[in-house]
Order: C-alpha cells, then sequence, then structure tokens
C-alpha cells in the first residue's frame, strides 16, 4: 500500500518535526526566536513562487510540467517553514485547524452585513 498523497497539518508537523531533529545541530532547533526567521523566510519563499509566476507566467504554470513543478515546489518552501513557525509557537495541528475554520467561517460572511451598508431604501 503506497503513501497518501494529501497531507493533513498534523503530518505536515510531524514531518517538520523529523526534519528539525535530524538537523537540529546545523539549523539550531525550535524556539519562538527561530520561529520569527522562520516567517521571513516563509515570506521569501512565497516571493520565490511570485518570482515563477513573474517569470514563467500563468499558462507555463498552468501547461509546463517543470514549470507547474517549480512553482509548487517553491509554495512547498514556503509551507514547510510555516510548519516551523507552528512548532515554534507551540501551535498544535487541532488548534491551528480549529482556528482555520473558524477563519474560513467568518470569511464566508464577513461581508455580508456590508452588502446590506449598500442597499439604497
Amino acid at each position: 500500500m503506497g503513501e497518501r498523497m494529501d497531507l493533513t497539518i498534523g503530518e505536515i508537523l510531524e514531518r517538520q518535526k523529523r526534519l528539525q531533529e535530524l538537523n537540529h545541530a546545523r539549523w539550531g532547533g525550535l524556539s519562538p526566536d527561530k520561529g520569527r526567521s522562520s516567517l521571513l523566510w516563509a515570506i521569501g519563499e512565497m516571493c520565490e513562487a511570485a518570482d515563477v509566476i513573474k517569470k514563467e507566467g500563468d499558462e507555463a504554470i498552468m501547461q509546463d510540467a517543470d514549470t507547474r513543478e517549480h512553482f509548487a515546489e517553491e509554495l512547498a518552501d514556503a509551507l514547510m517553514y510555516v510548519g516551523d513557525v507552528l512548532l515554534c509557537y507551540g501551535i498544535q495541528a487541532d488548534t491551528f485547524s480549529e482556528v482555520y475554520r473558524n477563519k474560513c467561517q467568518r470569511n464566508r460572511t464577513r461581508w455580508e452585513k456590508d452588502e446590506t451598508l449598500d442597499e439604497t431604501p
């Protein structure tokens, strides 16, 4: 039986934790100070993903397998650093998942009230 292709938040954090343990001497471990740096690295990786869009274009990402993989790899790098941030600040997968779900729910309804303000009587 093969490995599942989709990942849960818990699996992402577990994989990041193992990577951190394997590279503790090189990377310095997990701490809030490291979390701050990891957040900055995540932003840098998102900028690298944006550079793929800028340099290669949307069509290349959609049509060219190598460009699509490069783009996805930059996003994976960013997600790995976000995982490190969560670990560094002790945010568990279930807590993050709950916050994410709540945020999605708020975003579904947050502009409904604003739309009623635009209506003229």
